[in-house]
C-alpha cells in the first residue's frame, strides 16, 4: 500500500470516528446541536478526564500516606525533652513507657506477628510498637516526666470473615467496659480518659493517665497517649498534632475535623464524652449486624472465603450469600456526619442568636428535647432487624410540640401554622 493510500485509509477512518462520535452526542444533547456545541464537549469532556486524574492521584497518593503509617505525624519533642524508639528497650525513658502497657491495636497485628512476639520476646515486641509509638522524656511540672505517644491507622474491619467478624466484636466489647470521661477536643478530635476497664481483676487505680482520641469509624486514626506527666504536657502534645492532615489520610475524612471548630474549655469534656458516646452507638450497630450474619452463615460462601484467604484474599464474597445487607461505606460517613453535626449545631445556634430586640417578622423555633436521638439512634430505630421499632416517628408525631413565638406587632387572623412553624403577615390598615 502507498503513502497516499495509508495517509487516506487514515483520514476515512478518522472521518468516521468523528461522525460517529457527532451522533452520539447530537443524541445525548438537549436542544440545538452545532459545531459550537460539539466543541464544547470536547473541551468538557478533557476537563473530566484532567479531573479523573487527578482524583486517581489524590486517592494514590492518600493510600501512599496510609500505608507509610502514623511515625511521620509524630511531633518533635519540646525543648529540654528527647524522644526515643522502642528499639532502645534498655533506656530508663523507654523501661518507664514499658510500664504504661503500651500495646498495638488488635486488629493491625498479622498472625506472623503474633508469631514472632511469642517467640522472640522483647525485641520482637519493640519492633511492633515502634511502628506506630515513640517514647518522649523531658522535664514538666511534675519532675522527670515520661510520655507514649502512638498513632495508629487502623484499616477497616473484615466483615466477611469468621476471623474478621470476632474481631470487630471482640474490639467493640472491649471498648464498651472501659469506664472513660471526657477530657479535651483539639481541632475537631475529641479525646477521652480511660480510668479502669471492668474486665481487670482488681479495681486498683492506673499508675499512669490513659486517653484515647480517634478521627472516623472502622477505617480510623486511633491516637492514644499514655503518660505521667501533667495536664499541662498532656495539652501540649496533643495539642501539636496536626489533625486535618491525619484526617487527610481517611477514605471518608470527618468534615468536622480541621475546620477550625473552637469550643470553650468549660464545653470540651462534655462534646469529647458525646462524640465517644457516638462511636460506641455505632459500634454496638457493627455488633449487632455480626450477630446477624452470623446467624445467617451460608456455608458455601464461608468455604470460598476460607479457600481464598489461603491466596492472601480474604472476604472476596458476601459470607450471607446475600441474606444480610450491609455497607461499612454508609456507616463509616453517617457516624463522619453524626460528629460534624455537634459542631454545626453551635454554629447554627450563635448564628441564630438574636443581634435585636425586635424583627419584622416571627421565627418560631421547636424546644429541644432533653435526650435527642441522634443520627445513628434514628438509623438503629428505623431497621427492625437490628432492634428497632419503626415507631420513632410516630411517637414524636404523638408529642405535642412546643412553639416559641416572638412577640410584635402581628393580627393573630394573618397567621398560619405550617407545621411546627407560625408564620404571619403584617396587618395593612
Amino acid at each position: 500500500m502507498s503513502i497516499a493510500n495509508t495517509i487516506g485509509f487514515v483520514v476515512v477512518c478518522g472521518a468516521v470516528a468523528v461522525g460517529v462520535d457527532v451522533y452520539t452526542q447530537s443524541k445525548a444533547a438537549e436542544g440545538p446541536f452545532g459545531a459550537s456545541e460539539y466543541f464544547q464537549t470536547l473541551n468538557d469532556r478533557y476537563a473530566g478526564f484532567l479531573a479523573d486524574r487527578q482524583i486517581a492521584k489524590a486517592e494514590s497518593d492518600r493510600q501512599d500516606r496510609w500505608a507509610a503509617g502514623g511515625q511521620g505525624f509524630m511531633p518533635a519533642p519540646p525543648e529540654g525533652w528527647a524522644s526515643y524508639s522502642f528499639a532502645q528497650y534498655d533506656e530508663a525513658p523507654v523501661i518507664k513507657a514499658l510500664s504504661f502497657n503500651p500495646a498495638p491495636v488488635a486488629n493491625t497485628l498479622s498472625t506472623t506477628d503474633l508469631y514472632t512476639a511469642e517467640r522472640s520476646g522483647n525485641a520482637a515486641k519493640a519492633r511492633i510498637l515502634d511502628r506506630t509509638g515513640r517514647v518522649y522524656s523531658g522535664t514538666g511540672p511534675n519532675g522527670v516526666e515520661t510520655l507514649w505517644l502512638d498513632i495508629t491507622f487502623k484499616p477497616k474491619a473484615q466483615r466477611n470473615t469468621m476471623a474478621g467478624l470476632a474481631m470487630g466484636n471482640m474490639m467493640a466489647f472491649t471498648n464498651g467496659m472501659e469506664q472513660t470521661e471526657g477530657y479535651a477536643v483539639f481541632d475537631g478530635v475529641g479525646f477521652v480518659e480511660v480510668s479502669r476497664s471492668m474486665l481487670n481483676q482488681t479495681d486498683e487505680p492506673l499508675g499512669y493517665r490513659n486517653l484515647v482520641g480517634r478521627i472516623g469509624f472502622d477505617e480510623e486514626v486511633v491516637i492514644r497517649l499514655r503518660t505521667d506527666a501533667s495536664d499541662d504536657t498532656i495539652r501540649q502534645f496533643l495539642g501539636s498534632l496536626d489533625y486535618a492532615a491525619l484526617n487527610a489520610v481517611l477514605k471518608h475524612p470527618v468534615s468536622a475535623v480541621g475546620a477550625g471548630y473552637v469550643l470553650a474549655a468549660n464545653q470540651q469534656a462534655e462534646r469529647a464524652e458525646q462524640m465517644n458516646d457516638l462511636y460506641r452507638k455505632a459500634s454496638n450497630m457493627q455488633t449487632k449486624i455480626s450477630m446477624e450474619k452470623i446467624e445467617n452463615m451460608d456455608m458455601g460462601a464461608l468455604m470460598v472465603n476460607t479457600f481464598a484467604s489461603g491466596f492472601g484474599q480474604d472476604g472476596v464474597v458476601d459470607i450471607t450469600g446475600g441474606a444480610v445487607f450491609e455497607n461499612q461505606d454508609l456507616l463509616q460517613i453517617g457516624y463522619g456526619n453524626a460528629v460534624s453535626s455537634l459542631f454545626e449545631a453551635d454554629r447554627r445556634q450563635a448564628d441564630a442568636a438574636p443581634t435585636s430586640e425586635a424583627s419584622d417578622t416571627q421565627h418560631a423555633a421547636v424546644a429541644p428535647s432533653e435526650d435527642k436521638p441522634g443520627f445513628l439512634s434514628g438509623l438503629l430505630d428505623s431497621l427492625p432487624s437490628l432492634g428497632g421499632t419503626q415507631v420513632a416517628g410516630e411517637q414524636s408525631a404523638a408529642q405535642p410540640v412546643e412553639v416559641r413565638v416572638n412577640k410584635g406587632g402581628f393580627s393573630g387572623s394573618n397567621c398560619v401554622m405550617q407545621g411546627a412553624v407560625k408564620r404571619c403577615k403584617i396587618g395593612q390598615n
